[in-house]
């Protein structure tokens, strides 16, 4: 009869649907105060209080367990761990662990399962289930990446029992269906490098549709730095807050240079004489306005030998890598003094030296006074 009793009691506890042959409240009236098992080992079921009380002093003890004794596969028990702890387990017909779920008061708890899919009923021959749309949501309104990087600060966390240098960590993506979820479409992996969870990150995606097929290491981020393995494309980027900016568009890469207005003096090197005695810079100055820059020159000249083609090279206020005569012109007064009409000369480009190469013809000998002005691109 006790036994009996106890099975009842049992079915009663984890079948809620279970239905009685006379009203609840006079059957739990009844059981009130029954206590079966072994009181003095604190071994027992009571019912007590309006709550059922299964007691136990053994660790690892299963304290309640379901099983259909047609199939025993999928035995449902609750627990008590060899630290006390407990827990819910569902095993298979040989006693193993299939699911565990474990609870401790001053330790993580957690879900022990080889493979698990949330949002997904049923099986496939591999793992998932035969129902779409399965969906993992963890929050706890926390803002991760603060705290030192302490695990507690996240919401979700990844973690291999393989502590060693080179081991790996997955997390994979996948959209197909139940039957085909095992055809991972990208993935990132952490590599363990060093003590103390240091290590790389890395990222890829699959590259071809057939079944299985390989994916490509696209791009890894370790020690700070980001490394790319694949080809980048970046249709449209904007980057830079000062002068220069690089900018993408289109597939079109360029520098973008914002306008900049600038003024001042240099005194410009003169070299390469020919049929010249000496040139004196009096007073040089440039405009900038963006990449175009004008120079004034106020300069003492003296020829040589009169009226023959004189030249020299002048250096230039700012650099600029010149790629033709056509990058710099210009033009040379040379004075002769009121109601003489003045003499004029050409001012290119020297693209080999990137100076400004002048060109003149003058009818003197004598020290004149001179003028220059032209105008040139910064490359």
């Amino acid at each position: 009869m006790k036994k009996l009793l106890f099975t009842l009691l049992t079915f009663l506890a984890v079948n809620a649907s279970a239905q009685l042959v006379y009203p609840t409240d006079v059957f739990w009236e009844f059981l009130s105060g029954y206590q079966a098992g072994d009181s003095t080992t604190d071994n027992y079921l009571k019912y007590y209080n309006n709550y059922l009380l299964l007691k136990t002093d053994k660790r690892d003890a299963k304290v309640l367990q379901i099983r259909n004794e047609l199939n025993t596969v999928g035995i449902s028990t609750l627990f008590i761990d060899a630290n006390g702890n407990g827990g819910l387990s569902i095993d298979s017909a040989g006693g193993q662990t299939v699911i565990k779920l474990r609870g401790a008061l001053n330790d993580h708890s957690y879900i022990n399962n080889s493979h698990v899919s949330i949002g997904r009923a049923g099986q496939t021959q591999d793992y998932g289930g035969n129902v779409d749309g399965a969906k993992f949501t963890v929050s706890d309104e926390r803002e991760p990446g603060y705290g030192l990087w302490d695990a507690d600060n996240y919401q979700m966390m990844l973690q291999s029992s393989k502590d060693s240098i080179g081991g790996y960590v997955g997390l994979a993506f996948t959209s197909e269906n139940a039957t085909q979820d095992k055809n991972v479409g990208a993935f990132i992996n952490y590599l363990k490098t060093g003590n103390n969870g240091k290590g790389e990150l890395h990222f890829g995606t699959k590259t071809a549709t057939g079944s299985l097929a390989n994916g490509i290491h696209a791009m890894k981020i370790y020690d700070g730095s980001v490394t790319i393995d694949s080809t980048i494309v970046l249709p449209n980027l904007y980057t830079g807050s000062s002068d220069t900016s690089l900018v993408i568009s289109n597939d079109t890469v360029y520098k973008k240079v914002d306008p900049i207005i600038e003024t001042g003096t240099y005194t410009p090197t003169f070299s390469d004489f020919v049929e010249i005695t000496s040139i004196t810079n009096q007073n040089t100055r440039y405009n900038r306005i963006g990449n175009i820059v004008t120079v004034y020159c106020d300069f003492l000249f003296e020829a040589t030998t009169a009226n023959v083609t004189q030249t020299f090279k002048m250096t230039l206020p700012v650099a600029s890598d010149l790629t033709s005569s056509a990058d710099l012109t210009g033009t040379m007064t040379y004075a002769l003094g009121t109601g003489t009409p003045p003499a004029h000369g050409v001012i290119t480009g020297d693209a080999t030296n990137d100076k400004a190469d002048v060109i003149i013809r003058v009818s003197r000998t004598d020290q004149r006074r001179c003028f220059i002005i032209f105008t040139y691109e910064i490359k």
